[in-house]
Parts: C-alpha cells; sequence; structure tokens
C-alpha cells in the first residue's frame, strides 16, 4: 500500500511540473535611456548664453570646465592659489540646494554674502538682481581667508 501511495504521490508532483507560460515580451518598445543633464562648453560666454546668465570671472583663476546642469544652472569649476572652486548660477534654483550642499552647517555673513561653513568646505550664497549664485571652495578655510578669496574671484 506504501508503494502505492508513494507512485501516486511522485504522478502528482510530476504532473504539477510542466512548462511554464510564456510571458509577453513586446519587441518594439525601445530601452530606457537615461540622459545626462550635464553638457561641457569650451568656453564661459557659451555658458552664459545657454542659461541665461552674466557670470565674468577674474583673470587670476584657472578655468578647468565650463558646464550645465538641465540647461537651468550654470557651472565654472576652477582653481585660485590652492584651492579648488565651483560657482554655479541660477534663475531657478538657489542657496544650498543651488550649491549641491547638505547637512548641517554653521551659517554667517561676511558683507553682503551668506556664508555656510560645512566640515567639507564653504559656500558663499549671494544674488545678482535676480540671479541666484553660489560659489563652493571645497576646502575648510577661516574668514580672512575667505574674504581675500571673495574680493579676488567675485569682484
Amino acid at each position: 500500500m506504501r508503494k502505492i501511495l508513494k507512485g501516486l504521490l511522485v504522478l502528482l508532483m510530476l504532473s504539477g511540473c510542466g512548462e511554464a507560460p510564456k510571458e509577453e515580451v513586446q519587441e518594439d518598445v525601445p530601452p530606457m535611456m537615461v540622459v545626462n543633464p550635464i553638457k561641457t562648453y569650451d568656453t564661459l560666454e557659451a555658458v552664459n548664453n545657454a542659461v541665461g546668465t552674466t557670470i565674468t570671472l577674474s583673470d587670476q583663476i584657472e578655468v578647468l570646465r565650463y558646464t550645465t546642469i538641465n540647461n537651468t544652472v550654470a557651472q565654472v569649476d576652477f582653481t585660485y592659489s590652492e584651492y579648488e572652486m565651483c560657482l554655479r548660477a541660477s534663475f531657478e534654483t538657489e542657496g544650498a540646494e543651488l550649491a549641491g550642499t547638505y547637512g548641517e552647517c554653521q551659517e554667517s555673513t561676511i558683507d553682503d554674502y551668506i556664508i555656510l561653513k560645512y566640515d567639507f568646505g564653504v559656500v558663499v550664497v549671494y544674488d545678482i538682481n535676480s540671479e541666484h549664485r553660489t560659489f563652493f571652495i571645497k576646502a575648510t578655510i577661516e574668514d580672512n581667508q575667505l574674504k581675500e578669496i571673495i574680493n579676488v574671484v567675485l569682484n
């Protein structure tokens, strides 16, 4: 009797092991592509024209690259002295969001500039007319050094 029950059990199990139904695949659907929001430009004029900004730069800096982000943010990466820096301008985004910096920071002011000091660097926030700007320095520096950099880079 046990042999018969075992045999029936094996038959029952095997009857449910048929080929699974195949899912329909649409062959005419193109694969999803993610568009890179960053575009590189050769000149500051091209970046300003793309976004509508009015960035000007000191002749004392060394430009590394000109880019835009989503055609709404103009960005210039450069060095001055020993510091690597990034200047961004936009009509749509402002403050720490424009700088791309988040987390706890110490806020202060130097002249008309708002200063946000993070563990990883300093953000200078300011506006020119209706154009929002941030200036990020990838270093922690003292206020006297920061004031010197602001006077050279932003004026």
